[in-house]
């Protein structure tokens, strides 16, 4: 599969987790928008959770707008249920686009975030 704007426009109002093992961090938050501008991947979010532990036992909310890679140190693979990932050797990152109506982290769960009704 090519990475393109009709492939990204699949995955508006589904979520984007971004983890690394090696630094601790997981993040998850359900994607505005996302495009690719000369080589980078850009998401917007919605919202943004960071999770607590690994697994993560608690989402808190993050004030994380978007996040942005370079395709160029990225490695994509399409796996299971609709789900398109990303790997980097250089950064330790594993990012995977889940599409709407797949896992998905409900935002009831993320402390201290309110949404619009």
């Amino acid at each position: 599969m090519e990475l393109n704007a009709e492939v990204l426009a699949r995955y508006k109002s589904g979520q984007l987790e971004v983890q690394n093992d090696r630094e601790g961090y997981i993040y998850r938050g359900e994607i505005a928008e996302a495009t690719l501008e000369d080589g980078d991947l850009k998401v917007k979010f919605k919202w943004c959770a960071k999770g607590n532990g690994s697994p993560p036992t608690s989402w808190v909310k993050e004030e994380m707008p978007e996040y942005s890679a370079s395709l160029m140190i990225y490695n994509m693979a399409e796996i299971a249920d609709g789900r398109v990932a990303f790997s980097s050797f250089v950064t330790h990152e594993l990012v995977i686009f889940f599409p709407p109506g797949g896992s998905a982290l409900d935002p009831a769960r993320v402390e201290g975030l309110e949404l619009a009704a």
